[in-house]
């Protein structure tokens, strides 16, 4: 992850039950969760980043980005600035694909389907 203080600031977040737009503070902490809370001490969401996260711009708009957790609502946030969205796209989904929820021994091994100088084949579930 970058320097904390890169990834804090004040977004719009769409809420999810009347779509209203609320102004929250948003942070990526140390173990990399989102964050979203009322005041800038006061969590109101912890949202883990997995590899399952899907983080995406939202409608036309460069200034909107949406975060979808497998069985979660989507989060919508909006941005004044298009470089300030695309930095936390960015960050997130770095956060996402190097998460390291997936390590080998999460998986049972079922067999070694083959192995070479870069590394080996396992079929595992």
């Amino acid at each position: 992850m970058n320097s904390q203080t890169e990834f804090q600031c004040w977004m719009k977040k769409k809420g999810t039950k009347f779509g209203f737009w609320h102004k929250v503070f948003v942070k990526i902490d140390e173990n990399d969760h989102f964050l979203i809370c009322k005041s800038e001490k006061k969590v109101k969401h912890d949202i883990l980043i997995i590899p399952e996260t899907i983080v995406d711009f939202y409608g036309n708009d460069n200034k909107k980005f949406l975060i979808r957790n497998p069985d979660q609502l989507n989060l919508i946030f909006s941005t004044n600035d298009e470089n300030v969205c695309n930095a936390w796209v960015q960050e997130l989904r770095e956060i996402a694909l190097n998460s390291h929820e997936y390590t080998i021994e999460r998986f049972d091994t079922i067999r070694v389907l083959g192995k070479g100088s870069y590394g080996k084949v396992i079929l595992a579930k």
